[in-house]
């Protein structure tokens, strides 16, 4: 419900109509030359890339070391089960880790929401190359903490299903000036949605921060940029932001 490409599709697609779409691609993914230690990291719905990675490696014979730990509720919420165990039982350098929140009273393994405890269990964490799926705050923490542990931030991917809503605040008028062209705005919506209401063209392509494409230069200013995967930490501290998931919090100066 309320998407905007799937609810379009469904009253204006007809039989016969062609849809012409790009060929995968994107940073979260195994290269195949590669074979360094991996750490597959999941939540809730996350685990479907994790799986699907996972599965590619069987396929290739091409189980390095490999943790594979998935967070979630109770231990019928835990997906895939049967086929882990079997997976873990072929290959003896597969470990899986599961953790759940609400676990009942004969739960061996790991318990409550990933934190530093459960960090610890993932041996040589800073040698990984590590891919994490699941819901905002749980990214955001798992970031900040295997970080913190020395993890190089080169060494760290993610996919998230949307850019995370920023948090609520009272609507504010600011100055916008993109280009040198100055037009009024509010600290709500993002950079290129407003930019678009103003008839201004920012270049652009996935829109939820998946692709880079909309990366400016806040030349002043402030802006809340979510944790997105197009965009790093240092590139954050340059002063580049990614317009489509941007909101701006000040009069802002943006250069494309």
């Amino acid at each position: 419900m309320g998407g905007e490409v799937s609810n379009w599709l469904f009253d204006h697609f007809q039989v016969g109509d062609t849809l012409i779409a790009d060929k995968p691609n994107g940073s979260f993914h195994i290269g195949n030359s590669e074979h360094e230690p991996l750490l597959l990291l999941s939540a809730g719905s996350g685990v479907t890339p994790m799986m699907s990675m996972l599965r590619d490696l069987c396929d290739q014979n091409d189980m390095r070391d490999v943790v594979f730990y998935h967070q979630c509720s109770t231990y019928a919420d835990i997906p895939f089960a049967t086929e882990l165990k079997s997976l873990e039982k072929q290959h003896q350098n597969l470990t899986v880790i599961l953790a759940l929140t609400q676990p009942s009273e004969d739960w061996q393994g790991l318990k409550g929401r990933f934190s530093l405890s459960h960090l610890k269990q993932i041996a040589d964490l800073t040698e990984r190359q590590v891919f994490v799926c699941g819901p905002d705050g749980f990214m955001q923490k798992a970031k900040n903490l295997m970080l913190k542990k020395g993890l190089p931030e080169d060494r760290y991917h993610q996919e998230a299903f949307g850019v995370a809503t920023t948090t609520e605040q009272a609507l504010k008028t600011v100055q916008i000036s993109l280009d040198g062209t100055i037009f009024e705005g509010d600290n709500q919506r993002t950079i290129l949605e407003q930019a678009e209401k103003a008839g201004l063209s920012v270049a652009n392509s996935c829109r939820a921060g998946f692709c880079g494409a909309c990366k400016v230069t806040v030349e002043s200013g402030k802006v809340h940029q979510p944790d997105v995967p197009a965009i790093q930490d240092s590139e954050i501290a340059e002063g580049k932001i990614l317009a489509c998931c941007a909101v701006p919090q000040t009069d802002v100066d943006i250069v494309s």
